[in-house]
């Protein structure tokens, strides 16, 4: 059973495949980390990832462009990239999880964009549960010393429009930010926060001017959690050992001495689209992913992040306690840390350098049908497939309610239009436009070949003594049209 061109071709997708666990409570991390664009300060963001392995990681100010790539392995990045960028929400199921930053300088838009927000999102449902964390630049005297114009706004919405979402305001346990030992992060919530100190949000160490906020939420309903995903590799695969894996373990096929109805038919085609699937997991290699900066590190890169990552640790212990001399004692750590800082920034400059020329050895110039492939994979990465949004008539077939949400498309009642954003609407559109497309010629409706068969079957119905029995007679041969008859 070997594989056939199309079936390959077919297959060169991108396709993953998932393992799933169920579990009731989201570990979460939110933190302004003010520019993620350099190596080391991706290095100080994986490092804190290991130590607490959150399930969701809400980043704000990460001043990334669209040039710069970055990954992380077993987490799915969603980003929107400034400027100028909307909030960026993600749908898990029900949950709403935002991550917020509120520029400094829209005091007066503030509470006209929270309020947006909340009705844009409809979290006003009971079934909609949301978490939205993040730098909201807010001083209040729930911990700060004084309360400025946007903490007046906080307080205000808190108190008016807060019930309406059934949503509770945390602050966290200490300072957040550290230049000022002020309270300018925090999280609202519907959701039980299983983990509070007092009724505040811990906080952990960050290298940014901003500290990370670390909480669980409390689920209400068990949800599916990715453990990880699988990117296969289609054109690495060994293709005899995939068809020896299908030879050994495909179902019986279809009887051939009775018809089928549909729902058989249905049953076989899931049953050997699981066998192809069963194949594909067993024979065809990953892409091992992982996290975009590791394969820079050196002995030395990882030295000195230890040692950055402890006197951040001493600056903020003398931020809180400021003991005697603690001024002079700031000055020299953040000296130090400078150091460190720029030390870090020639070994990673260094250690790139020698990655990619040691990449760039190993192709052979002289084979000429790797050469060019291997540079285009390496130096010219594909960039996402960007869909446009969907516009179709109110009036159109394309738009059925088995296929797209059409409450989250935007109405245009004077064009008569409806317009799709969503990423599933867009594509089940244009999956059901071409589907509409090819149907016919696949099921042959309306084609020379199709108008002959219906032919011979009303007559059949009409002159064949079974059809009253109900016990088939095929006839003779003669008893149809032949494929040269009109």
């Amino acid at each position: 059973m070997a594989p056939n061109n199309q079936f390959q071709q077919k297959q060169q997708r991108q396709e993953t495949s998932s393992t799933t666990i169920a579990q009731n409570r989201l570990k979460i991390m939110a933190v302004n980390v003010n520019s993620i664009q350099a190596n080391k300060r991706r290095l100080e963001q994986i490092n804190r990832i290991h130590q607490h392995n959150p399930d969701v990681i809400l980043l704000s100010e990460t001043k990334l462009k669209k040039t710069h790539k970055i990954s992380l392995k077993n987490y799915t990045i969603i980003r929107t990239d400034r400027p100028p960028g909307k909030q960026g929400e993600n749908p898990v199921e029900n949950i709403t999880i935002v991550s917020l930053y509120a520029t400094p300088d829209n005091k007066k838009a503030f509470r006209d964009e929270l309020d947006s927000l909340f009705t844009k999102l409809k979290l006003d449902n009971n079934n909609n549960s949301f978490i939205i964390a993040g730098g909201l630049n807010t001083r209040t005297d729930w911990g700060d010393t004084l309360t400025n114009e946007r903490g007046k706004y906080i307080i205000k919405w808190e108190k008016e429009a807060a019930p309406r979402y059934q949503a509770r305001i945390f602050s966290t346990d200490g300072p957040s930010y550290n230049p000022n030992n002020s309270y300018l992060d925090c999280c609202i919530s519907n959701l039980n926060i299983c983990n509070l100190v007092n009724g505040k949000i811990t906080t952990e160490e960050y290298d940014s001017d901003h500290k990370a906020l670390l909480f669980t939420i409390q689920l209400n309903h068990k949800i599916q959690s990715n453990q990880f995903t699988k990117k296969f590799n289609y054109k690495a695969t060994n293709w005899s050992r995939f068809t020896k894996f299908l030879d050994k373990n495909h179902p019986p096929p279809p009887p051939d001495d009775k018809n089928l109805t549909n729902n058989d038919l249905d049953e076989y085609i899931s049953i050997f689209t699981k066998t192809i699937q069963t194949a594909i997991d067993s024979t065809v290699p990953c892409f091992k992913k992982q996290d975009s900066v590791l394969k820079y590190l050196n002995t030395r890169i990882k030295k000195l992040q230890k040692n950055k990552s402890k006197l951040i640790t001493d600056l903020h212990r003398l931020q809180r306690q400021q003991p005697p001399n603690y001024q002079q004692k700031i000055q020299n750590i953040k000296a130090t840390i400078k150091l460190v800082r720029d030390e870090l920034k020639k070994e990673f400059g260094k250690s790139i350098t020698s990655y990619w020329g040691s990449q760039l050895r190993q192709i052979n110039h002289r084979d000429s049908n790797a050469f060019i492939p291997k540079i285009n994979r390496m130096l010219r990465q594909k960039g996402n497939i960007e869909i446009d949004n969907q516009i179709i008539n109110l009036d159109s077939d394309l738009i059925s309610p088995d296929l797209v949400q059409l409450d989250k498309a935007t109405i245009d009642l004077d064009r008569k239009t409806a317009t799709f954003s969503n990423a599933i609407d867009k594509l089940n559109i244009i999956g059901n436009h071409y589907e509409k497309i090819n149907s016919p010629r696949y099921l042959n409706n309306d084609t020379p070949l199709r108008r002959i068969i219906d032919h011979a079957n009303g007559r059949g119905k009409r002159t064949q003594p079974w059809a009253k029995t109900g016990q088939p007679n095929l006839g003779q041969p003669n008893d149809y049209p032949s494929l040269g008859q009109n």
